[in-house]
């Protein structure tokens, strides 16, 4: 009798090496998502793990005998004899009630269609939970800021955002002073060829005072 059963060996190859192919059935591979940072809710979320399955994808299984052979202590040609024994039970089970339960693993299905459908059991929220954190902001504070592929020192971004400031009022400036100049050039535009003032006028057509005549006569 082994030490373990032949279900179980598998599911902790799996974790061990991330992936098991079981001979004319199909592989499962455990797929990792990394932790992450939730910068909205102030929290880092847990590390994901998920178990997916794709059917008929013949893998090479040499390392799974070697590790049930290692593990059931019995030669490789019976881990082989075990491992292919396990492959017709799966099938031989799906086939009977379109469905069959991995204890640890999860539940294979099969539908009307013939299609294979596996719901992992895992879930990794189980071993694992989100941290809370808060925003601490350090004034005085050199620390380093991921810009792009890049790191910036704060004081290197304060000093990137200081120049971009003042490139911008030396536009505005600039953009103020050109609005000016036009502005007195169309006013001077109109002035000269609407109206039938001369630039000279003012020298040659001086302004004379005039001393009207006595409407009456003091007695």
């Amino acid at each position: 009798m082994l030490a373990y059963p032949i279900p179980t060996i598998i599911y902790k190859f799996l974790l061990l090496n991330g992936s098991v192919a079981i001979p004319d059935f199909g592989v499962f591979e455990l797929k990792h998502t990394p932790a992450g940072n939730d910068f909205t809710l102030k929290t880092i979320q847990p590390p994901q793990y998920t178990i997916r399955f794709a059917k008929h994808i013949n893998g090479n299984p040499i390392n799974l005998i070697s590790y049930i052979s290692s593990i059931a202590k019995v030669t490789e040609d019976h881990a082989i004899q075990l491992l292919n024994d396990f492959s017709v039970h799966l099938r031989k089970k799906i086939a009977t009630d379109k469905k069959a339960e991995w204890i640890g693993l999860g539940l294979i299905t099969e539908s009307s269609d013939g299609v294979v459908e596996f719901q992992p059991k895992l879930q990794s929220s189980d071993y694992f939970t989100g941290i809370h954190y808060q925003h601490v902001l350090r004034q005085h504070n050199n620390h380093q800021v991921k810009v792009g592929e890049e790191e910036k020192t704060k004081v290197e971004m304060e000093a990137f955002f200081e120049d971009q400031k003042k490139g911008y009022q030396l536009v505005s400036w600039k953009m103020t002073a050109i609005y000016l100049l036009m502005l007195s050039i169309i006013i001077l535009f109109f002035r000269f060829t609407i109206s039938n003032y001369t630039i000279m006028e003012p020298r040659w057509n001086p302004i004379k005072a005039s001393i009207p005549a006595a409407s009456y006569n003091i007695p």
